[in-house]
């Protein structure tokens, strides 16, 4: 009997030390302007690989799309992570904008997640900024982990009567999508629903929470670091895979490949920048020099603006690294300014 006491008594207090772990971890993904700076990147890894929702794979977000893999569902949506707890409104076409803006726009931004407006309101993104300052109808395009090919197959499919101005906004993720369209004849090929309902599934698997769920990863983490000859994977028998040879093409000439045939009208001006934490040597860089030196055989006059000099770490949630409103207020002023510019 007295072995049985000890036995549970162990196991409580065991419970209890793993609930404080737990109660700790928590409290730190719900404030990470307290971690340790050394923490930093291993909260963020697994807030990125096991905690956050991920808006192209919600339900209640988006859903499966046969042309661009996946679009947003239309109404209202609730979106939130550690960070940040916001409401989307997406129109009947898949954007995150009104009804109007979809009619004869004036300026057409396409990109990803930063210009989607992930973890700001819907009058907090840049582009929202944007057409409150110049007055001009702005139509907000960007879908999170659309690449350039992705963005340019919506933009075929709006009204261009009207455009002024077209603003494109780079991420070093996009390169993949870009040189893919590229080797394959400048042809994009959606994978399958079946494809898309795996990773969904996957990704929604990941994040669900069960007990003790942080401490084991960090445990697990912790140990692998101490004896990672304990989880060294099998790699299993090595076989002869037929190796395709492919011609090499830079980022910025895949990137400009995929504006050539993009059917922009002749003539529009073209803004293009960059705010993730990418590398500016992937396009943003190159292509400048392209430009100034008047390589880039494209009837629309370019412009590429570095805009992540004008941000800084501030700008950008810890954990998630999109931009936070601050962020937003400062590409969406600067974009402004330099449309203002242009027009006068």
């Amino acid at each position: 009997m007295k072995n049985l006491k000890f036995v549970l008594l162990n196991i409580l207090v065991l419970v209890i030390g793993l609930s404080a772990i737990e109660v700790t971890i928590t409290f730190l993904l719900n404030n990470p302007s307290v971690l340790p700076k050394e923490w930093l990147p291993d909260f963020r890894s697994y807030y990125m690989t096991k905690d956050r929702e991920i808006a192209q794979y919600s339900p209640h977000l988006a859903a499966y799309d046969s042309q661009l893999f996946y679009k947003l569902k239309p109404g209202e949506h609730a979106f939130s992570n550690r960070e940040f707890d916001t409401k989307f409104s997406v129109n009947q076409y898949g954007f995150r904008d009104d009804e109007n803006s979809v009619k004869k726009p004036k300026i057409i931004f396409l990109g990803d997640s930063f210009t989607m407006g992930w973890g700001v309101e819907d009058a907090e993104c840049y582009v929202s900024i944007l057409e409150q300052n110049t007055g001009l109808t702005t139509l907000n395009t960007g879908v999170s982990s659309y690449g350039t090919v992705r963005e340019f197959e919506v933009f075929s499919q709006l009204q261009k009567d009207s455009l002024q101005y077209l603003v494109i906004q780079f991420d070093v993720n996009d390169t993949w999508e870009n040189l893919d369209f590229s080797y394959e004849g400048n042809k994009y090929t959606p994978n399958s629903k079946n494809e898309y309902e795996n990773v969904k599934d996957q990704h929604l698997k990941a994040i669900s929470y069960f007990p003790f769920k942080h401490t084991s990863h960090f445990f697990r983490n912790y140990l692998e670091s101490r004896f990672p000859e304990l989880f060294t994977k099998d790699q299993g028998e090595e076989t002869d895979v037929e190796k395709i040879e492919r011609p090499y093409i830079t980022p910025v000439d895949a990137f400009i490949n995929v504006l050539a045939q993009g059917q922009i009208p002749d003539s529009i001006p073209i803004i293009i920048f960059q705010v993730g934490d990418g590398s500016k040597e992937v396009l943003i860089d190159p292509l400048t020099k392209l430009v100034s030196e008047k390589k880039v055989t494209l009837l629309n006059p370019i412009y590429v603006l570095d805009m992540q000099s004008r941000l800084s770490e501030a700008d950008y949630y810890l954990l998630d690294t999109h931009l936070k409103p601050e962020g937003h207020r400062i590409v969406g002023n600067s974009l402004s300014k330099f449309i203002k510019q242009l027009d006068n």
